[in-house]
């Protein structure tokens, strides 16, 4: 093979619209690797990069780094693929075609090139000051009221439904949703609390965990299995029966709560049996609600990160590169976040966009949050003390809906690959 030559903007063009899901999904089952869960992990985080550069304004420079970056990285995913296939042309043509792809990819990052746009974007986006504003995590009343809100507006019940939903939007009504059980997931075959009717009452019997602000709601919406299927229920604060322990958890500005039901009246919301698809629905809008939490703690930790280091009288390195770095992160995690929102009501595009959301911003907020801290080391006690929380709230929102074991896999699930 000669010597590979750069790439020119048509030939990057053609590459790129060959990136589809679908062409990367038939590589991976026609070389076995459709199994591979690391490679299946790479692919979700693939098929939402490639999602991202076409939400970035064209021919920025933020556009122009990320492009490349992503299309670097495809190249490593189909030689991750292809594998032996890519080296050496063992009947498969198509495969060895992408050989060619592969040696010509470190053209695509470094270089001088890379470092210009790297800082033209650190500049553009950065803006330090040396007393940052005061921010507050979003509370847990709030999270709380959310997630019920968003169950109930899944359900479309017209009835105590509309009425509970319409008093939470007033701010008239405190309540929260107990949807997952042991093992964290919004999963509804997992769901294993029964729902049982008794002449005209329904009585709820099992266990709920990771339940926000249980102890002190007007109201609680649970998730539970009748002989129908999961269903959606609600039950009153005064009800008998329930009871709450506190769960040691890493965030304690968002505690969380187990709960035992043990012949609960409760009243059902929505169609019996409806409670998968809720759930579902439930999910893509909390999703949502979550990615624009973890893009504004993002953001505040960068504020952080950029006022300790202009006041800082210490050796910092490259720090002002690592912030550029990471404010590209934060900006692709803000396009993503502002597609869910925009889409969140589409029937066709909502779930995709709310799934790719979360996992862009959840590992956004982890990896910036993480990175502040070491920045702020050199900072008083009240700085150190907020990045602080903001990384344990990243940690515990990354872990939320039942994590990346999970949320990689429901991506591509809400994609049908």
């Amino acid at each position: 093979m000669t010597q590979p030559a750069r790439w020119n903007d048509e030939e990057l063009s053609a590459f790129e619209a060959g990136l589809t899901p679908e062409n990367l999904t038939a590589i991976m089952r026609s070389t076995w690797t459709w199994d591979d869960r690391a490679l299946r992990r790479d692919l979700a985080r693939l098929v939402t990069a490639l999602q991202a550069v076409g939400e970035l304004e064209p021919s920025s420079d933020l556009h122009r780094l990320v492009r490349r970056r992503t299309l670097h990285a495809a190249s490593g995913f189909l030689a991750a693929v292809l594998g032996p296939r890519v080296v050496a042309d063992a009947g498969h043509r198509t495969s060895f075609s992408f050989s060619e792809t592969l040696v010509r990819s470190p053209w695509l990052i470094g270089g001088d090139d890379e470092e210009r746009l790297l800082r033209a974007v650190g500049a553009a986006t950065t803006h330090p000051a040396t007393d940052p504003v005061p921010f507050e995590l979003d509370s847990s009343s709030r999270f709380a009221c959310s997630l019920a809100a968003h169950a109930l507006s899944a359900s479309g019940d017209q009835g105590a439904g509309a009425e509970y939903l319409s008093k939470i939007e007033a701010g008239a009504l405190s309540a929260s949703l107990a949807a997952a059980e042991g093992s964290g997931s919004w999963d509804p075959a997992l769901v294993r609390t029964r729902a049982t009717l008794e002449g005209p009452q329904w009585v709820l019997d099992g266990e709920k965990f990771f339940v926000p602000l249980a102890e002190t709601v007007d109201v609680l919406f649970v998730v539970a299995r009748s002989t129908a299927g999961p269903s959606l229920f609600a039950v009153e604060a005064a009800a008998q029966g329930w009871t709450v322990t506190d769960m040691q958890s890493i965030d304690p500005t968002r505690p969380l709560a187990r709960l035992k039901l043990h012949r609960v009246p409760a009243v059902l919301i929505g169609t019996e049996g409806a409670g998968g698809r809720l759930m579902g629905r439930a999910l893509e809008l909390a999703a949502v609600t979550l990615a624009e939490e973890q893009v504004q703690g993002a953001d505040r930790c960068l504020e952080l990160g950029a006022a300790a280091v202009q006041a800082a009288d210490w050796p910092l390195g490259d720090a002002a590169r690592r912030r550029s770095e990471l404010r590209v992160q934060v900006e692709v995690a803000r396009a993503m976040w502002e597609r869910a929102r925009r889409l969140a009501d589409d029937p066709a595009e909502a779930s995709v966009a709310a799934a790719m959301a979360h996992l862009s911003c959840s590992e956004t907020f982890t990896a910036v949050a993480g990175a502040t801290l070491p920045l702020v080391a050199g900072a008083g006690d009240d700085v150190i003390g907020e990045a602080t929380r903001l990384f344990l709230r990243a940690q515990a929102s990354d872990l939320s809906f039942g994590g990346p074991a999970v949320y990689y896999e429901r991506l591509l699930a809400r994609m049908d690959i």
